[in-house]
């Protein structure tokens, strides 16, 4: 395959793009065309129309929340689940009710990502260096709950993600992230 990368799209001319349009209708069997700009409405309609449309922030913005506050919100939630705690589990996770969409779902994939590495050592794998600050978290987390679960509530994280990505409330969440986690862990 060959990916084609046009960047800054909202400084084609209507021209340039009428041109694109007619590859974009039929674009060759061995070619992929990733079209960037920081401004679809300056786009066609039509090329619009005939492109897969992801929203991309800018990286360090795309979550809103730092590593730092990441952890800060998820050290107490998981301590609560390793220490089998479920009313310790929902105060934890009404924290994080008032935090923004955008910052949310970063913080739930700094929860997967310790996921993992609870996953890893509950395998007697080394863990990643990437959720370091959460690693007595993820220690503790290992000893309490076995792999097997420890990996569906990392798929569930996922689906999680993607309910508050189709702006799912954030009450649903904490619910979610105490009444679905307890039973994922320990039912």
């Amino acid at each position: 395959y060959k990916i084609y990368i046009i960047n800054e799209g909202e400084k084609m001319t209507v021209q340039a793009q009428n041109a694109l349009l007619k590859t974009l209708e039929e674009p060759p069997a061995y070619a992929f065309f990733v079209l960037t700009t920081s401004r679809p409405d300056t786009l066609l309609q039509t090329v619009r129309s005939r492109c897969t449309k992801f929203a991309l922030a800018p990286q360090g913005e795309a979550d809103g929340t730092d590593a730092a506050e990441a952890v800060s919100l998820l050290a107490p939630y998981l301590e609560a689940i390793a220490a089998r705690r479920e009313d310790r589990m929902m105060l934890a996770a009404l924290a994080l009710e008032k935090t923004p969409r955008r910052a949310l779902i970063g913080v739930l994939g700094v929860l997967q990502s310790a996921l993992r590495d609870a996953v890893f050592a509950a395998k007697g794998l080394p863990q990643s260096p990437i959720e370091g600050a959460l690693r007595q978290q993820t220690q503790k987390l290992a000893q309490t709950v076995g792999a097997d679960r420890l990996l569906r509530l990392y798929d569930f994280t996922g689906v999680l993600i993607g309910r508050v990505s189709r702006n799912a409330a954030a009450a649903a969440v904490t619910n979610a992230l105490t009444a679905d986690a307890w039973r994922i862990c320990f039912l």
